[in-house]
C-alpha cells in the first residue's frame, strides 16, 4: 500500500495480483458505478485460450459500450478499480497496457495521480489489480483512453468509494474463484482468506494453508448472475474442471444447480508433495470443499495437463469412505471422472492416488480411538526413531490448525479431540512420513477441563519416565521380564518378541495393572480391525499371547476405564 500525501491532494494506491468469492448479498452495502463482463454464454466453436480468461471470453475492447465506459471512468478522480487482465504474449516493460486518465497501467507497474505501485511482471498468466486512487481533476492535462493490442480485459468492476480492505477482499475473491486466479499469496496472512459478505471463509489460512496452489470453483450465484458449471486455469498447470462433461473450453454445461451452492478443488502446496518409499503410500493432492451443494451433477470431470494418472488408482476420501474415481482417456486429453456423493452437501473430500509401489515400509502410523467406553477421542502418532525429529501438522476442517509442534518422542497422543473431519500430516523437511484424513465421531460424554497442549505434554513426559524405568529395572531377554515390579514403576504394557517372524506367538506383559479388564482390538496396517475380544489381568496371569496371522505392521489396542495403551507389532 502506497498513501504518499502531496501538496493539493492524495493518492491510496494498492495493487493485489488475488481474488475472491461472494455470497447471495454480495455487495450488500456497495455497489459498482461501472460494471463490465462477459455475458457468460460463448460459441464453443469460435472460443479458445488465447481470447479467454477462465472460461469466459474477454471483452471486446472496440465495442462502443466497453470504450464509452471506460471514458467515463477516466472522468472519476476518486473510486476503486478492479481489472481482470492477461496478456496474448509478453511485452516490453515501458509498454502501456491500458491508459484510463491519469491511471497508466504498464506490465509491471501502475502509476495513478503520480504515484507508482510496482509489481511482479505481467505475462501470460492472467491477474487481477486492484487500483484505489484519490487525485485532483485535469492532473496534467491527461484524459482519454489507450488499449494495447495484445491486452486481454474479462472483467471491470469500479466502486466511486475507496473501498476497505474486507470490502475489497470480497470482490477480489468473486473474481478469483470466477476466474481461476490464485490470491491465496500475501505477507499478511489475514488478507489471504477468501471471504464472503458474511464474512465467511470459503478459503481459511488456518484450515486450508497446506492447499494454496491453484484454487478453482464451480457453482451458482444470483445476485451476481453467475452460474459456472466449467471452468479453466490458463496458468502453467492448465486444469480444466467440469461438471457432467468432457468437452474443452466453451459454453456452460446445462447442470441444474441451487443457488448458492459451490465446490471448491484446492491444490497442495508443492512443499508438502514430496514422498518416498518409506512415507505413507497415500497422497492427496487435491482437497475438495462442498458449500450448501444442492446440484442434479453425478460426475465433476477433471483434467490437468502432464499430470500422470493413468497407471494410478484415485480415490475419494473423507477419513471414513472411500469412493472409487474413473479415469477415461479420450481425444482430448485424459479425465478424471469424479463422482459427487449424495452427502456431500457442505462436506470436504481429498483426491488421492494410491501409491501402487510393492515392498513400501511404514515408518509413520496414525490410529484413530474415537470414544471408546470413557476413553475421549484419540490420534496415537507412531514414528521410527530413525525419522526424528519430525513436524507433526493437525488441520480440523472446522477449527482449523489444531497441532503444529515438533516431535522428538517416537510416539505422541492426541487427547481430547473434537467431533471433527482432521487432516494430518507429519513430515521430516521435505519429505511427507504420513497424510492421512481422519474423521473423529462425538464422544458420549465430557471431559472437562483437559487441554490438547496439556494432554500432549503430560502424556510426553510419562512415557519418557516410564520408558526410563524399564530400561534400568527389567530383564527383557526373558518372556516373562513383564512380570518385574519395582515400587516406581508406572503402569504399563510391553510386548516380546517384537519384531519377531511370522507364526511366532507375541507375549503382552501387564505392569502394574493386576485386576484390570481390557477391549483389545487388534488392527492391521490398514486400519482394517481385524479382532475385538476382551481380557482380564489377576495376579496369577501378568500376560497374553497372540499369534498374528501375516507379515505386517499391527497396532494392538488395549482400552479400560482408567488405562490405554497402543502397541506397534511388527511380524516379518
Amino acid at each position: 500500500m502506497c498513501n504518499p500525501r502531496l501538496s493539493k491532494w492524495y493518492i491510496l494506491f494498492i495493487i493485489l495480483l488475488y481474488s475472491n468469492f461472494l455470497s447471495s448479498q454480495f455487495f450488500k452495502t456497495i455497489s459498482p458505478d461501472i460494471w463490465l463482463k462477459p455475458s457468460g454464454i460463448v460459441n464453443a466453436k469460435k472460443l479458445d485460450s488465447r481470447s479467454t480468461i477462465g472460461n469466459y471470453e474477454t471483452l471486446n475492447l472496440l465495442d462502443s459500450i466497453v470504450t464509452q465506459s471506460f471514458m467515463s471512468l477516466s472522468e472519476r478522480t476518486r473510486g476503486t478499480l478492479f481489472l481482470v487482465v492477461d496478456l496474448d504474449t509478453i511485452i516490453e516493460k515501458e509498454n502501456t497496457l491500458l491508459r484510463v486518465g491519469p491511471i497508466n497501467v504498464l506490465p509491471h507497474k501502475v502509476i495513478a495521480y503520480g504515484a507508482k505501485m510496482q509489481y511482479e511482471n505481467l505475462e501470460t498468466d492472467a491477474r487481477i489489480l486492484r487500483v484505489s486512487y484519490q487525485g485532483k481533476r485535469n492532473f496534467l492535462n491527461q484524459a482519454g483512453v489507450l488499449f494495447h493490442p495484445k491486452l486481454k480485459l474479462a472483467e471491470v468492476l469500479y466502486f466511486s468509494e475507496i473501498l476497505s480492505e474486507t470490502q475489497s477482499r470480497i470482490v477480489e475473491t468473486y473474481l478469483a474463484l470466477k476466474y481461476s486466479i490464485n490470491i491465496t499469496a500475501n505477507d499478511d496472512d489475514q488478507l489471504r482468506n477468501y471471504i464472503t459478505a458474511e464474512e465467511d471463509r470459503v478459503w481459511s489460512i488456518s484450515q486450508d494453508v497446506v492447499y494454496d496452489q491453484e484454487v478453482l470453483c464451480l457453482g451458482r450465484i444470483d445476485s451476481l448472475s453467475w452460474y459456472q458449471t466449467k471452468t479453466y486455469s490458463d496458468d502453467s498447470e492448465r486444469i480444466l474442471l467440469s461438471l457432467d462433461s468432457t468437452d474443452e473450453l466453451g459454453e456452460m454445461p446445462s447442470v441444474s444447480i441451487e443457488n448458492n451452492s459451490m465446490v471448491l478443488f484446492i491444490k497442495r502446496n508443492e512443499s508438502f508433495h514430496e514422498q518416498g518409499c518409506s512415507g505413507n503410500q497415500k497422497n492427496h493432492p487435491w482437497k475438495i470443499k462442498f458449500f450448501n451443494w444442492y446440484s442434479s451433477a453425478k460426475i465433476v470431470n477433471f483434467k490437468v495437463e502432464g499430470e500422470s494418472i493413468v497407471d494410478s488408482k484415485p480415490y475419494l476420501i473423507d477419513g471414513v469412505d472411500s469412493i472409487p474415481v474413473g479415469v477415461n482417456e479420450e481425444a482430448n486429453g485424459i479425465w478424471l471422472n469424479i463422482p459427487i456423493p449424495d452427502s456431500a452437501d457442505s462436506k470436504t473430500y481429498y483426491l488421492t492416488w494410491l501409491d501402487t509401489t510393492e515392498g513400501c515400509k511404514l515408518n509413520c502410523i496414525a490410529t484413530v480411538t474415537s470414544c471408546l467406553d470413557s476413553i475421549e477421542n484419540q490420534v496415537v502418532i507412531e514414528i521410527d526413531e530413525e525419522d526424528l525429529p519430525a513436524d507433526v501438522l493437525l488441520i480440523g476442517v472446522n477449527q482449523g490448525e489444531v497441532v503444529n509442534q515438533r516431535l522428538s518422542s517416537h510416539m505422541m497422543i492426541l487427547e481430547g479431540l473434537q467431533a471433527d473431519q482432521y487432516h494430518l500430516i507429519v513430515k521430516k523437511g521435505k519429505h511427507v512420513l504420513l497424510d492421512r484424513a481422519l474423521m473423529v465421531e462425538e464422544c458420549r460424554q465430557t471431559f472437562a477441563g483437559r487441554k490438547m497442549s496439556d494432554s500432549i505434554t503430560g502424556y510426553l513426559e510419562s512415557y519418557q519416565r516410564a520408558q526410563s524405568i524399564v530400561g534400568d529395572s527389567l530383564n527383557k531377554s526373558s518372556p516373562y521380564w513383564s512380570m518385574q515390579t519395582t515400587e516406581d514403576l508406572n503402569p504399563s504394557i510391553d510386548a516380546f518378541p517384537n519384531p519377531t517372524r511370522g507364526g511366532k506367538k507375541v507375549t503382552f506383559g501387564f505392569n502394574q495393572l493386576d485386576l484390570v479388564s481390557f477391549k483389545v482390538e487388534i488392527i492391521d496396517g490398514a486400519g482394517g480391525l481385524l479382532e475385538r475380544f476382551e481380557h482380564s489381568v489377576t495376579r496369577e496371569n501378568r500376560v497374553l499371547k497372540f499369534s498374528f496371522p501375516a507379515d505386517g505392521v499391527y497396532m494392538v489396542r488395549f482400552v479400560s476405564p482408567d488405562f490405554f495403551e497402543i502397541k506397534t507389532i511388527v511380524i516379518n
